[in-house]
C-alpha cells in the first residue's frame, strides 16, 4: 500500500450541502433581526423620553434655571416630529408651548429620536412648575384637566401596533409601556 498520497480537504459535494445550510439558516435570521432592530429603536426612543422628562422634572423640583420670570420647565413633542425639545418659560399654556419652536428663545435643548421614530400621539407639551414640580399637560391645543395618566407615544410612520410610550401622571410618575397602540392623528 502506497501511503504517500492521503486524501485531504472536503469534496465539492460536502462544501455545497454546508453552504446550503448557512444559506437556510441565514434566511429565517435576517427578518427577525430586522423586527428586533425595529423594536430597539422604538424602545430606544421611549427609554430617551423617559429620561429626558425625567432631567425636565428634576430641574423644576430642584430650581435649576429659576428666575423671577420663569417659573415652569417644558417639554414640547410636535406630531410626525423626529425631534423635541424643552425650555424654560413663565406660564404653562398652549399658546406659550405653541410660541416656543426648536432654536428659539428659551429653548434649552433640542433631541432627535433615535433612526426614523416619531411622535404618534399628536402635539403636546408637559410643563413642570418650580414651585412644586406639579404636571401640567396640554395636547393638540387643550389643557388635559383629568387625573389619569397621560401618554407620549413614539413608532414609525407606517406603524399601527408596533408603537411605544411614556406614560406621566400628576403625581409625577414617567414610566415607559411597551405594546402602544398607536395613535394615529
Amino acid at each position: 500500500v502506497n501511503r504517500s498520497y492521503l486524501p485531504t480537504g472536503f469534496t465539492l459535494i460536502e462544501l455545497l450541502i454546508a453552504v446550503s445550510i448557512i444559506i437556510v439558516l441565514a434566511g429565517f435570521l435576517v427578518p427577525n433581526f430586522s423586527i428586533y432592530m425595529s423594536t430597539q429603536t422604538i424602545r430606544q426612543a421611549q427609554e430617551q423620553i423617559k429620561n429626558d422628562l425625567r432631567t425636565v422634572q428634576n430641574r423644576a423640583i430642584s430650581g435649576s434655571g429659576f428666575s423671577p420670570t420663569v417659573n415652569y420647565w417644558g417639554v414640547k413633542f410636535v406630531d410626525s416630529a423626529n425631534t423635541y425639545f424643552y425650555f424654560t418659560t413663565d406660564t404653562a399654556s398652549w399658546n406659550d408651548c405653541n410660541a416656543h419652536s426648536i432654536g428659539g428663545v428659551g429653548s434649552e435643548k433640542s433631541v432627535k429620536l433615535p433612526g426614523t421614530a416619531i411622535i404618534r400621539n399628536g402635539t403636546q407639551c408637559v410643563y413642570f412648575a418650580f414651585a412644586d414640580g406639579g404636571m401640567t399637560f396640554f395636547r393638540n391645543g387643550a389643557a388635559v384637566t383629568s387625573q389619569a395618566s397621560q401618554i407620549v407615544t413614539v413608532g414609525y410612520t407606517s406603524s399601527v401596533n408596533d408603537c411605544g410610550g411614556t406614560q406621566l401622571n400628576s403625581a409625577g410618575l414617567i414610566k415607559g409601556l411597551t405594546a402602544q397602540t398607536c395613535e394615529l392623528n
